[in-house]
């Protein structure tokens, strides 16, 4: 009861403050689902989930879509014309990934025969995906990037604050009432990995700060916190990650004209902080770095990557999920509900540790092709972005951002919750990078088209973020 009125009372504190915020810049409520799912991190007990008492069947996952779609009339009324011009392709790709998931439906109805209406309810967390993306394409290109990069940095120096107390939390100071998702004990040392505490925009904090066109003492201050979170989840896949951006961001920096000197500070602040963290570590947290490295320790090769349990046993469920849809339909799976037939005639077949597995075997091997394509256009279009076009200094840090967060989820896809941790935004990121490589739309458009809107027609012509040349 108590950690119910807490999260109240923080929920009620962060909608006051994205209000406040909001006289200003309206994103940051129209956006306040991007905040509101930092969670648990933050004391909000929520999980995607989990029901909300009185209103069965609705779950937190529901909770948080209806906050995105808020949003995106908030962002309407109060934005009736955008901002930024998007190529009509990012939007052909959520309408495709939606016409696919209604193939996919209707392929399950028809072979379904006689299901209850709440199974087939069940499947609306995969169309929440394509229609928070697209909402979030809507919203965005309301405003300027001035605009987003405020709100992006907001929601990213939250998330360093919160990383702070997830290094405690992880350190085993009693910070969360929440039960740990995993605790083991390694010489005497208590070491906990609490995946449901994680800022869920750590990545995205990271590549704000990473792509920072001017860095001092709080951005150097602001990666090493967000470096020790990752590295205190003990998690291979993040670690790589972080490890893997440091060069990617400085090289495209580099192939930028007038951009290298980025890239240097770029490469300067990955390796001060690698030294900080590999320096300081051994000495200040010897249990914690023998844990680390006996999870990193014998990874020396494509062949030991392969031979890997922990690899090994994702690939099996990769196969036996595959396998599973297969008997269904070899390219369309077994279908979007959770009554569909698996092995050996079970009535339900379930697959964890990662939302591929889950992908392959409801939607199958065209699935897996659909659900990553949107990943892999936002991937390649950043390059495309960076390398051919002129990008002023806020879209270039925008673009980068986004590519991190995206890199950094399309690698999780393929071993850790993605899609279906919070389906709303988990292509956010994605939205993100169409904004940076959108055009912004001429004042003096905005101005004759926007009269008697009530932000006024002379708002844009005083953002000089959003007019530079590209």
């Amino acid at each position: 009861m108590l950690m119910a009125l807490v999260s109240l009372a923080v929920v009620g504190g962060l909608f006051v403050y994205l209000y406040r915020r909001s006289r200003t810049n309206p994103l940051f409520l129209s956006g306040a689902g991007a905040f509101l799912i930092l969670g648990r991190s933050m004391f909000i007990d929520i999980i995607v989930d989990q029901g909300v008492p009185g209103l069965s069947p609705a779950s937190m996952g529901d909770v948080v879509f209806a906050v995105v779609v808020s949003g995106w009339l908030y962002a309407r009324h109060r934005r009736p014309v955008p901002r930024v011009r998007f190529s009509a392709g990012w939007f052909a790709l959520g309408v495709g990934f939606f016409i696919f998931l209604a193939l996919e439906l209707a392929l399950s109805l028809t072979n379904g025969g006689g299901l209850h209406p709440t199974v087939v309810l069940e499947t609306r967390y995969w169309f929440y995906i394509p229609c928070g993306y697209l909402v979030a394409l809507d919203v965005l290109r309301r405003f300027t990037l001035g605009e987003v990069q405020e709100y992006i940095g907001v929601l990213s120096i939250l998330t360093t604050c919160l990383a702070v107390l997830y290094i405690a939390s992880a350190l085993n100071v009693p910070v969360y009432p929440y039960a740990k998702y995993q605790t083991s004990v390694v010489s005497g040392t208590t070491i906990i990995r609490d995946f449901q505490t994680v800022p869920a925009w750590l990545f995205l904090a990271w590549g704000y700060f990473l792509s920072q066109s001017k860095k001092n003492i709080w951005t150097f201050a602001a990666l090493a916190v967000l470096a020790c979170a990752v590295i205190l989840t003990y998690t291979r896949t993040s670690i790589g990650v972080l490890v893997f951006t440091v060069p990617l961001v400085a090289g495209l920096l580099m192939v930028r004209r007038g951009r290298r000197s980025r890239g240097i500070v770029a490469v300067a602040a990955g390796v001060a902080v690698a030294v900080l963290a590999w320096g300081l570590l051994p000495t200040v947290l010897p249990a914690q770095f023998d844990f680390l490295q006996s999870r990193i320790r014998g990874l020396d090769g494509l062949q030991s990557v392969l031979a890997e349990p922990n690899f090994k046993f994702r690939n099996d469920s990769f196969e036996t999920a595959r396998r599973a849809g297969a008997l269904a339909d070899p390219y369309f799976g077994a279908g979007l509900f959770d009554a569909s037939p698996g092995i050996n005639g079970s009535q339900y077949y379930h697959v964890g540790d990662g939302d591929i597995q889950r992908v392959v075997y409801r939607t199958g091997l065209i699935g897996v092709v659909v659900f990553a394509a949107l990943y892999i256009v936002g991937l390649l279009w950043t390059f495309v972005s960076i390398a051919r076009r002129r990008l002023s200094s806020t879209a270039e840090n925008l673009i980068l951002t986004g590519m991190v967060t995206t890199l950094a989820w399309g690698v999780s896809f393929w071993g850790g919750s993605v899609f279906f941790w919070w389906p709303p935004l988990s292509l956010f990121s994605v939205a993100l990078i169409a904004c940076a490589a959108g055009v912004p739309v001429v004042a003096a458009e905005v101005a004759t088209r926007s009269v008697g809107s009530r932000d006024g027609p002379g708002e844009l012509a005083t953002n000089g973020a959003s007019l530079e040349p590209r």
